[in-house]
């Protein structure tokens, strides 16, 4: 197999962002890319933002990628001299890869397509299946919280 190429974490975003996976979220130099298959599943990557990635780090976002991309579609990013043709120059274009940038809050509503809370109605999450009582909920609940444990210092 040919060399692994240096890569940023940036190249990162913007290689895996051809395949539909967009930045979510981050925590320190971690960045978290998600993408939502048409029947509703999501597959996630997590990717370092370093100037420049590591080779085994690199490695194991290949191969933790190689799980939602075929092999022969990802290899030419990662593997090889220069960048295929698709991607150079997408990310000056693009305001999601912008990270120095400081829109004011009408352009980000506008950049991703939401609107203001209307009621309250609107945060009010369903994070529990329906076809589970809720009688069993609290009861897997008290016990993963050890309420029902005899010895409470254990």
């Amino acid at each position: 197999m040919p060399r692994l190429r240096p890569l940023s974490g940036e190249e990162l975003i913007r290689i895996f962002s051809k395949f539909g996976f967009d930045p979510v979220s981050q925590r320190g130099s971690r960045v978290k890319l998600r993408r939502t298959l048409p029947n509703g599943a999501r597959q996630i990557l997590t990717v370092v933002f370093h100037d420049e990635v590591d080779k085994g780090a690199l490695r194991a976002i290949y191969r933790q990628a190689l799980r939602f991309i075929d092999e022969a579609a990802l290899e030419p990013y990662f593997y090889g001299g220069s960048w295929p043709e698709v991607i150079v120059g997408q990310m000056e274009n693009d305001p999601r890869f912008n990270f120095e940038a400081n829109p004011a809050l009408d352009e980000l509503i506008a950049q991703q397509g939401k609107g203001p809370v209307t009621g309250v109605r609107v945060l009010h999450g369903d994070f529990r299946p329906d076809h589970e009582p809720i009688a069993d909920f609290l009861a897997a609940l008290h016990e993963w919280r050890g309420h029902h444990r005899t010895d409470r210092a254990a």
